[in-house]
This record gives structure tokens, C-alpha cells and sequence, in this order.
């Protein structure tokens, strides 16, 4: 989705949030195997201060789109 597709559509993520999106499922791949794993909290409110960033570039880039489709008013 990050890429634009010739003669159909733009790319719809930006760059921005296809990084921080990676950072987050990176996160996400190693929780998943590591087992006796200690969690540090300093990391832990990175990633949470990180999904809110995300969260809102993901809306605002589907925004974007949904307008370029005319699916609403801008």
C-alpha cells in the first residue's frame, strides 16, 4: 500500500507511517517468539507514544485516499 500502482492508484500510506508501522510490527514478530523475555517500560511507552502517531498518520493518509476515490467531500 505504500507503493503507487500505475494507471490505478497513488501509493496510500506515506512513508512516515509505513516506517512507524514496521517499528510496531518488528515490536509485535519478536513478542511473539521470545519467551522469558523482561519487558522494559521506557521501550514500552515508546511503542505506546508510537501507536498514537501511527494511529492518527494511518486515519489521515486513509483520508486521503477515500477523498481521491470520492468517497467524501473534502
Amino acid at each position: 500500500m505504500g507503493h503507487p500502482i500505475p494507471d490505478t492508484r497513488p501509493a496510500v500510506l506515506s512513508r512516515e507511517t509505513i516506517r512507524d508501522l514496521r517499528e510496531l510490527l518488528s515490536f509485535r514478530h519478536f513478542m511473539r517468539h521470545a519467551y522469558a523475555v523482561e519487558l522494559e517500560s521506557e521501550r514500552l511507552e515508546d511503542l505506546a507514544n508510537a501507536l498514537a502517531l501511527v494511529d492518527s498518520r494511518l486515519a489521515a493518509d486513509l483520508d486521503v485516499f477515500e477523498r481521491l476515490l470520492g468517497g467524501t467531500e473534502a
